[in-house]
């Protein structure tokens, strides 16, 4: 039963992130804002949404282990295996201003978590308000430069739809997205426990690969509509809203423990996976990644995986 109510939830994904993809693009036309903004946004923080719903509660039921490794395992999958599968059919081109701007905020919200939890080997409330403040004053800033971004690579088809109609695809989107993550992750869980599997391993692999469809879904439909500003604008944004978003929430609603062997082992893991991005961006032709840095990321991926167990 388990296997087909995972099977389910994965559907549920696919149309979900169709919704979402349609009432995002339609919404950018409307308000002339660039692509790129509202996948770092509006997609970003909905596909997020079943990593933070995990997080909280797992943080509520003394899981802080699953909380933790559900953020940190997601933000290492969005790049070394969401980012690689989209790479696997198309390419995407780099600007200046996303090295400028939302690249350098993916990197400090990345030491910033380090340096927080490497004191004393938590999240307080006070943590969680700092990275609440550092989330907003970045969408503030990414709204207020909106209008001059120039990043957008593809245009698409102008959609004549009503507001009415963009919310409500917009919000039965986010639904689904949830619910079949929900479903999804549920019946992961149970196969996983079934077969022995620890609590953080199930963390930073099950629960961070099935919370992270829904941005492999969003992205794999962008891609497939000629979208890649959105496709890579949603992978960027989930991870800087599951650290700055998803921790900061869960750590302001409950505090959070963060075990040695995170800090240790998970988070360079997923620092280094946010290095190479700049790395092969200029290699072997200059503000793109391609099929190579697709492949070289998954095997990094196997890699993580297989030392993790």
């Amino acid at each position: 039963m388990e296997y087909l109510l995972l099977l389910l939830g994965f559907v549920i994904l696919i149309k979900g992130g169709d919704w979402l993809l349609n009432s995002s693009v339609n919404f950018s036309l409307k308000l002339n804002i660039p692509k790129i903004i509202v996948g770092l946004t509006v997609v970003s923080f909905a596909t997020s949404a079943p990593e933070l719903m995990v997080s909280v509660l797992s943080a509520f039921n003394g899981s802080s282990d699953l909380a933790v490794g559900n953020v940190i395992g997601s933000n290492i999958a969005n790049i070394a295996l969401i980012l690689a599968v989209v790479l696997l059919f198309s390419k995407i081109s780099l600007n200046k201003s996303f090295f400028q701007k939302d690249y350098v905020i993916l990197l400090f919200s990345t030491f910033l978590f380090y340096l927080l939890s490497f004191y004393d080997h938590n999240l307080s409330s006070i943590d969680g308000i700092i990275f609440i403040l550092i989330l907003i004053i970045y969408v503030a800033y990414l709204i207020k430069s909106a209008r001059t971004d120039t990043f957008d690579d593809t245009s698409a088809e102008f959609v004549n739809v009503s507001w009415v109609k963009i919310i409500l695809t917009l919000l039965l989107g986010i639904i689904a997205l949830y619910f079949g993550s929900e479903l999804l992750v549920s019946n992961a869980i149970i196969i996983s426990k079934k077969l022995g599997v620890s609590e953080r391993v199930i963390g930073v692999t099950i629960v961070a690969i099935g919370t992270s469809l829904p941005e492999l879904v969003a992205s794999l439909v962008a891609i497939k509509k000629k979208e890649n500003a959105i496709s890579f604008g949603n992978i960027i944004g989930s991870n800087i809203f599951n650290i700055l978003c998803v921790l900061g929430l869960t750590s302001l609603i409950h505090p959070i423990n963060i075990a040695p062997s995170f800090l240790l082992f998970d988070f360079w893991w997923m620092l280094l996976i946010v290095l190479l991005i700049p790395v092969f961006s200029f290699l072997p032709q200059k503000g793109t990644i391609d099929y190579k840095f697709g492949i070289f990321l998954l095997v990094a991926y196997l890699g993580y995986l297989y030392l993790s167990f």
